[in-house]
């Protein structure tokens, strides 16, 4: 996952340059981590999470109550094992990027607001278990959020909002808290 890090940091710093006149933000957070992935679940007694949810995110606001944007994000890696598994070494990391569209309703400074979208998910996981190769599982799935912003008096801003991913027919909450930053004229 560090590829999808460094790919979204280049093309992040290329953008604002090109979108300077245009409402366009752009945001970084974390929180806690999240049953997220399908080997996750399947051995959730045995697994213990590793970090946190991080994400990078860009998008462009149309007008006071609409925005699009796009999120690079990663859930917090699972491991395993102990208890009643046998001989059985495991890592999952789940990832993905995200389009969605946000209602906003601006109350002064507050920005509360909600996102609908799709997201474009992977997990890569490492068994070793008699030298078996690693196993991808992919799919696209629903986004559903809300949250509050709060615009700062410069250019600067902090989010705070709850995200839920749908993962191949299984849910997980994401709580993140965020900056951003505006390229406002």
């Amino acid at each position: 996952m560090p590829i999808r890090f460094l790919a979204a940091v280049l093309l992040i710093s290329c953008l604002p340059a090109s979108l300077n006149a245009a409402d366009f933000y752009l945001g970084a957070g974390i929180g806690p981590q999240v049953e997220a992935g399908a080997f996750g679940r399947d051995l959730e007694r045995f697994t213990e999470a590793d970090g946190g949810t991080w994400k990078l995110f860009g998008g462009l606001e149309l007008g006071r109550h609409w925005a699009l944007e796009a999120t690079t994000l990663e859930f917090s890696d699972k491991s395993c094992c102990g208890g009643n598994v046998v001989d059985l070494d495991f890592t999952s990391t789940v990832g993905g990027y995200s389009l969605a569209t946000l209602a906003r309703w601006p109350v002064g400074r507050l920005v509360p607001f909600v996102k609908a979208g799709v997201l474009f998910w992977e997990e890569e996981a490492l068994i070793a278990f008699g030298g078996a190769p690693p196993v991808l599982l992919d799919g696209t799935d629903p986004v559903l959020g809300l949250g509050v912003e709060l615009e700062l008096p410069t250019r600067f801003g902090a989010r705070a909002e709850w995200v839920r991913y749908e993962l191949d027919g299984a849910t997980s909450d994401s709580v993140t808290a965020s900056m951003l930053i505006r390229f406002r004229e």
